[in-house]
């Protein structure tokens, strides 16, 4: 999308050698700045960093409303302005009352990743501890085992097999 607003970019292998080439914790900017940048200055998934993206994004906006052309954006990028979105990073965890920064919540969350997580581990082990009385009347008669199996969720066999695993032992 952004090649036809830039007047200059790295084809697609020379983007590629610069990316396996990239220093430690940066990536390239394939836009306006044709430049090695920390990987927080880009969104996940984007080949160009935050602000030439957005600046991409309202020039086509622009050009979408016939305010501006894609040759006037592409001979001059600076007839649409570059500014830093500023979106809050910060979000308050229903269940930890911590303030987090928004990676450390799934998208529409107001539960941080790391609480879902614990809250499901305790949710799969007392399900566990009732399955388990469960597979030990049925452990003799195999199609009602492996119908009992066959109800449980993924989570919940891994659970069920490393507990057997480690009876074994």
């Amino acid at each position: 999308m952004f090649r036809n607003y830039v007047k200059t970019s790295l084809d697609l292998n020379e983007f590629n050698k610069k990316i396996k080439d990239a220093p430690e914790g940066q990536r390239y900017c394939n836009a306006f700045c044709q430049k090695y940048m920390n990987n927080d200055e880009f969104y996940d998934g984007k080949a160009n960093c935050k602000e030439c993206y957005n600046q991409l994004i309202k020039a086509r906006k622009m050009i979408d409303n016939n305010q501006l052309t894609a040759e006037q954006f592409k001979e001059d990028p600076t007839l649409v302005p570059r500014e830093k979105t500023v979106i809050p990073v910060y979000r308050t965890c229903i269940t930890c009352e911590e303030e987090l920064t928004l990676d450390k919540f799934e998208a529409t969350r107001k539960e941080c990743i790391q609480c879902r997580k614990n809250k499901k581990k305790i949710n799969y082990e007392d399900q566990f501890k009732k399955y388990k009385e469960g597979i030990e009347e049925v452990k003799t008669d195999i199609t009602a085992l492996s119908n009992l199996l066959k109800a449980m969720s993924v989570d919940l066999l891994k659970l069920v097999v490393r507990a057997k695993c480690y009876h074994l032992k």
